[in-house]
């Protein structure tokens, strides 16, 4: 990125330069908005001393990407947060005192969210006579006019599908859920008002139940949310809307107020994300919003027009007026589209980009003739080197056809449609591998992998519900899904990690070893202490207590952290300045070891901080082999194995668990204490799991052929990757998703041959260059464990906390590399934020903008669609910098066809136009 300042004209230097008070820019396309939005965070930073202060939000991944690449010239070692309302909920979240499940929670991929939709509606008991729902839901249902407009539309209307209807209700129930209905009645009433009927009409049509009456109707609806999110707690998962709201939640529990923020794309938000921007603000928090209300496209999102008026009317109002990024003759039709559908006052053209014939509009006999047309006119058009194309169509159905038309004429492109990359099964397998690696998998992760590393050539028959059956199963037993499977070392089926504890803890003995560190900061911070016991059947044979020498009195900052951190763990400085070399003390640690499973209290804390001191020590190859020895033995966190054992417990901290069981030893931080306290707790674990065991062994001798092919491929895999990648301290994320492709895309029985090779293939030209454009190599870790948001606190660790986050997030628009991917198929409505040099909009008849109505659609309803449609074409149209080419067809094989409506007026304006012939 260049360093050089941008040259702002008047208008847009006064924007930058405004400091406090409340201000909504209308801000039409190609007016420069992300360059003044970055000049701002810049002048921000100035002004603001903490970053927690400044807060930047975006409506995608990727506009928050470009506004980071763009900033990071001038923010400097600053990390103000910048991305989207999901990722800023994501952080409130693993930020917050929630319960764990909650913080650590994975996002739900689409394929499992309809799975655990259908799982929740088998488990509905409906019964009419004592099912209920909330009052405030019955207060609308009750309702009149809602009542005659029921049965009006049981006769005219088309529902929805039943997903669909659930869905379109999720965001009010879970307000209602969290007791959020009196901070936000009007919110779901407006939601309440769109989807309620249509919902009650759809479980009346399609629940297979009979015939119901409304409020049975209702109560499907409510015990089928309820059951929905039973199932993702359970499943340690949430979806977007959860993110939203319990984001939302958090807020008005523990308000958070930024004194400067910014929003942009403001057009595009639902309502739940006006309100986070709501509960953010104070009445001298500087709010900077930049918006356009006809690029709103987003209404089946929850996009409102006259909530986006109500929201910014007491704002100060500003306009810009120029577009910097379109040939003047573009700026023409986009004027006129501007002026005919809405009387809006025109932009002027300061683009001084020269192109013959730069707006085409292209008439044809038939949709096969201008397709053809079409894919060769791409291909005369990529033949220049500076040119790429974007290829917008209004539906998903034709995004394909045209993909297959470009495939037939060998033209390469970069495709985003409705069947997104990132959601496809072999990468959704890879993150949870990523996830199962690191040690931090949900259930939904193993049920991933179990479900893929069953498929087998013997023709195992066993289906995804069979393996959340199983994982079900096992997680009402009350023990983590990875102590009961294969981890590292040779294992049979009834001989699992949990059966190994119990062996070892009675006859050669177990170690429990814990660290005291100067603080909690991974990679900053030292390990002072290292202390640890063998015990055998609950008594300690042996014990290691090393104090470590950590140069404190040549680094201040270090002595300042010690000293802080002394009140917790009371050591001293001569303990510490009388103490051993960390390597000497890490040798005789691991010697000490030996061969025995590994016990800590939240290990996670202890293997990170034994992972980052040892990563900045000078290389020993004896040390690094010991280390990596040590990791791939047995080992077992007692925090984890209490909270499944001893879930009502109110803490899973060691102090509490030893108060509240009465246990023998004392949490006084000091690791050799601490190690002490956790043998007693272990020793009661212990001897809480034979009865467990015994159920654990009947569930697997029930599933045993899914589970025996299972333990075969993690044998194989789990080595893999500890030897080629995880072994070393800096990796690359390119490199374990191509071991991980090379691997599983060998055994023919686990994906769709054709289909995972097309994947594969794409995978390569668009995920892994953005993996290398974005950074995403160092310590394994730290690529992809989100319980690192629990321990942080420098700021380039926030920044590698946030592409955590970014990276299971992800979109497959996210990819996109304008310098690379010359041809881009996409729909209008993923195609929004992007720019490119010619864009050409196939199929622009009248049924396409506007789409098709049907017949019985109420006219409330039928207005707002081609209110919508009329903004999409809007938005396809400023797309373009130098070539506008528009085509349309006379006849579909059935129907004929004329220009869209939407367009007809603009007709003389084209620098030049062809009939069809």
């Amino acid at each position: 990125m260049s360093s050089e300042p941008i040259l702002f004209d008047e208008q847009q230097s006064a924007l930058t330069a405004i400091s406090s008070g409340k201000h909504f820019v209308n801000a039409p396309p190609g007016a420069g908005k992300t360059a003044i939005l970055t000049a701002r965070l810049a002048d921000a930073c100035a002004r603001y001393a903490d970053d927690k202060e400044i807060i930047c939000l975006t409506f995608t991944t990727r506009a928050a990407t470009e506004m980071q690449d763009r900033a990071a010239s001038v923010l400097g070692k600053r990390q103000p947060f910048i991305g989207n309302f999901h990722a800023f909920c994501m952080e409130v979240i693993r930020n917050s005192r929630l319960p764990y499940h909650t913080r650590a929670a994975s996002i739900l991929p689409d394929e499992y969210k309809h799975q655990m939709l259908n799982m929740a509606k088998t488990h509905i008991a409906l019964k009419p006579q004592t099912t209920t729902y909330p009052d405030i839901l019955s207060h609308f249902l009750q309702q009149s006019a809602l009542q005659t407009e029921l049965q009006l539309q049981q006769s005219a209307y088309s529902p929805p599908s039943l997903k669909s209807a659930l869905y379109n209700l999720y965001i009010p129930f879970k307000l209602i859920e969290l007791g959020l209905e009196d901070e936000f009645s009007e919110l779901i009433a407006g939601y309440c008002k769109t989807h309620l009927i249509g919902a009650v009409v759809t479980v009346q049509m399609q629940s297979g139940l009979g015939s119901l009456e409304p409020e049975t109707a209702l109560a499907y609806l409510w015990l089928w949310f309820k059951t929905f999110v039973k199932v993702k707690k359970q499943s340690r998962c949430l979806d977007f809307d959860d993110v939203l709201c319990i984001g939302l939640q958090e807020l008005l529990r523990h308000p958070q107020p930024r004194a400067f923020i910014q929003i942009d794309e403001v057009q595009d938000l639902n309502p739940v994300q006006w309100a986070i921007l709501r509960c953010l603000q104070t009445p001298t928090t500087h709010i900077f919003a930049v918006g356009d209300s006809e690029q709103s496209i987003y209404r089946f999102l929850g996009a409102d027009l006259a909530l986006l008026r109500s929201e910014v009317a007491e704002y100060t109002h500003h306009s810009l007026a120029q577009n910097y990024r379109s040939h003047p003759a573009i700026l023409s039709i986009l004027n006129q589209y501007r002026h005919e559908h809405w009387q809006l006052r025109p932009i002027a053209a300061q683009s001084d980009i020269a192109e013959t014939h730069p707006t085409l509009l292209l008439q044809f006999n038939d949709a096969v003739q201008e397709r053809e047309r079409l894919c060769k006119a791409v291909a005369k058009i990529i033949a220049e080197p500076e040119r790429n194309v974007g290829l917008l169509v209004p539906t998903n159905a034709l995004c394909n056809t045209y993909a297959e038309t470009l495939l037939d004429n060998d033209i390469s492109f970069f495709q985003v449609s409705q069947s997104d990359l990132l959601q496809k099964a072999v990468l959704q397998d890879w993150f949870s591998w990523l996830k199962v690696l690191d040690g931090n998998a949900a259930r939904m992760d193993w049920w991933s992998i179990i479900f893929r590393l069953s498929r087998h050539t013997g023709g195992n028959k066993m289906q995804l519900a069979d393996v959340i059956a199983f994982t079900n199963k096992i997680q009402r037993i009350g023990l983590p899904l990875e102590q009961v499977l294969y981890q590292t070392q040779t294992s049979t089926l009834f001989n699992y990690p949990l059966k190994h504890l119990c062996s070892e803890f009675a006859d050669e003995g177990v170690v429990i070893f814990d660290t005291e560190t100067t603080g909690l900061d991974f990679f900053q911070e030292k390990i002072i202490q290292l202390a640890a016991v063998r015990v055998i059947n609950g008594e300690v044979v042996a014990e290691f207590d090393r104090y470590v020498d950590v140069g404190m009195d040549a680094d201040s900052r270090l002595h300042e952290a010690f000293l802080k951190s002394q009140a917790i763990h009371h050591i001293t400085e001569d303990q510490v300045a009388n103490g051993d070399s960390l390597s000497e003390v890490l040798q005789d640690f691991f010697a000490f070891i030996g061969t025995s499973p590994l016990v800590a209290h939240n290990m996670h804390f202890d293997k990170m901080m034994l992972r980052t001191n040892i990563q900045a020590l000078p290389q020993d190859p004896e040390l690094l082999a010991a280390y990596h020895r040590v990791t791939q033995q047995y080992q077992f966190d007692t925090l984890v194995l209490s909270r499944m054992m001893y879930p009502k417990e109110d803490s899973h901290r060691l102090e509490s668990l030893l108060d509240s069981f009465g246990l023998a030893g004392v949490n006084s931080h000091n690791a050799l204490d601490d190690v002490k306290a956790t043998a007693s707790l272990l020793t009661k674990i212990v001897a809480d799991l034979p009865p467990r065991l015994q159920q654990v062994d009947a569930v697997l001798d029930e599933y045993a052929t899914l589970i025996n092919p299972v333990n075969h491929h993690l044998k194989t895999l789990l080595p893999l990757f500890y030897e080629s990648t995880l072994q070393h301290f800096s990796v690359s994320l390119v490199d374990v998703l191509r071991t991980w492709l090379e691997y599983t895309l060998a055994q023919s029985s686990w994906y769709d041959a054709k289909t995972a090779q097309i994947t594969r293939l794409e995978i390569e030209r668009k995920l892994i260059p953005w993996l290398d454009r974005q950074g995403y190599f160092g310590d394994f870790p730290t690529l992809v464990n989100t319980q690192l948001w629990f321990n942080k606190s420098d700021p380039a660790v926030i920044q590698q906390l946030r592409k955590i986050d970014t990276l299971f997030m992800l979109k497959e628009i996210d990819l996109i590399d304008p310098e690379q991917d010359k041809v881009v198929i996409s729909t209008v409505h993923r195609a929004k934020g992007l720019e490119f040099d010619t864009v050409l909009l196939p199929s622009a008849t009248e049924n396409a903008y506007p789409g098709w109505i049907p017949k019985d659609t109420p006219d409330v309803e039928v207005q707002a669609r081609r209110a919508e449609s009329k903004r999409l074409l809007y938005v396809a149209l400023s797309r373009p910098k130098r070539k506008l080419i528009i085509s349309y067809h006379c006849w579909d094989g059935r129907y004929s066809k004329q220009l869209s409506p939407f367009i007809q007026g603009s007709q003389g304006l084209f620098s030049y136009t062809q009939n069809a012939k």
